[in-house]
């Protein structure tokens, strides 16, 4: 039996469509958390971040920021100079929107801070620390991965 040539177009135009409708569905009905919900306000100060970047960057020692093996806290280390210094850290999770959150530390007589890390999701996170010192804004990023 052979099918004319009508009705494989009809059939191939129908498969088309109900995979396209099918595909259409599918996006709709899924959730990306992908972009901040501040994505334009941070975009329009990317002037100022990258300027707070480069004066974080050219202090002597460099900050740093270090994770321990356990993922169990976070330890930011500055200069000297910075002692008493109030840090924004903003902990942002590229793939759960939902677990962001913003923290506020003082830097420690040492030059260091311990961000606490229970709770914390298993997964990839970026770390900003924002401060303000002698007039100057800093800012620094960091990416790590929740291990435990």
């Amino acid at each position: 039996m052979s099918i004319n040539w009508g009705w494989r177009i009809a059939i191939v135009y129908t498969l088309f469509a109900l995979g396209t409708l099918s595909f259409v569905a599918f996006a709709l009905t899924n959730e990306v958390d992908l972009v901040r919900p501040d994505y334009y306000e941070q975009g329009l100060q990317h002037d100022a971040h990258a300027a707070a970047s480069a004066r974080a960057a050219a202090l002597m020692p460099a900050p740093s920021v270090d994770v321990n093996d356990q993922s169990t806290h976070l330890r930011i280390t500055l200069p000297l100079s910075m002692v008493g210094a109030r840090l924004s850290i903003e902990m942002y999770c590229p793939s759960m929107l939902h677990q962001d959150r913003t923290l506020q530390h003082v830097v420690g007589a040492d030059g260091t801070t311990v961000v606490p890390l229970a709770g914390y999701a298993r997964a990839p996170w970026i770390m900003t620390a924002t401060w303000t010192h002698a007039g100057h804004t800093y800012r620094i990023n960091h990416g790590f991965t929740v291990r435990r």
